[in-house]
């Protein structure tokens, strides 16, 4: 589903433009249909984990996971009003406490003997995060009460991740495997925010 939808998305520009595949989703109830997309992908995680019998099993639900999640990021840039973007970002919170609780031991674990594999799903999870970031950061500039309610929870789930991706990399003497930079402070289009109170120290060298 997720694969047609980012492109289908493209179409909904007026307010009565409507998917193709599902006709009663138009650009105003659009919100709906990621709530049901994020409800159902931590049902979904949570059967599929429940019922795996190995961390490589696991490692494959996490992975399926992290691709649904890299679309529906796709499909929201595309229509990010700032509905889509609150449901999005409270669908993402409860899937990233389970990979920080759950997903974070299989990388742990597979790290040595599927490094390759755990390092991809680790830097597309890098996607995901970085825009939830950007949205926290749009959240910040707008002010929106709303949005800026997640951030505690939001910042709280990112810094853990950092942590435990750091922790893996170190324990397993893997230093080459990840690169985690410095990213620039941007929002939701990616263009960088320049903080008010730095704007008489704005120098490019």
């Amino acid at each position: 589903m997720v694969d047609w939808l980012k492109e289908e998305v493209l179409t909904m520009e007026s307010k009565t433009d409507r998917l193709k595949t599902l006709p009663t989703i138009n650009k105003m109830n659009f919100k709906c249909l990621i709530k049901v997309i994020l409800d159902c992908l931590l049902s979904s995680v949570k059967s599929g984990l429940k019922t795996s019998e190995s961390d490589l099993d696991r490692l494959a639900v996490w992975q399926s996971t992290v691709y649904v999640m890299e679309k529906i990021v796709q499909s929201i840039k595309k229509q990010d009003t700032r509905n889509n973007l609150l449901i999005f970002v409270k669908g993402s919170i409860l899937l990233l406490k389970l990979f920080l609780t759950e997903g974070m031991t299989v990388c742990q674990n597979l790290f040595k003997l599927r490094t390759i594999e755990v390092s991809k799903l680790l830097k597309n999870l890098q996607i995901i995060t970085r825009y939830i970031q950007n949205i926290c950061n749009y959240a910040k500039v707008v002010k929106d009460n709303a949005l800026s309610n997640c951030l505690p929870n939001v910042r709280g789930i990112l810094e853990a991740l950092i942590l435990k991706v750091k922790n893996i990399i170190v324990l397993n003497g893997c230093t080459d495997a990840l690169f985690i930079g410095i990213l620039k402070n941007v929002d939701i289009k990616g263009e960088e925010i320049v903080p008010q109170n730095d704007d008489d120290d704005d120098d490019d060298g």
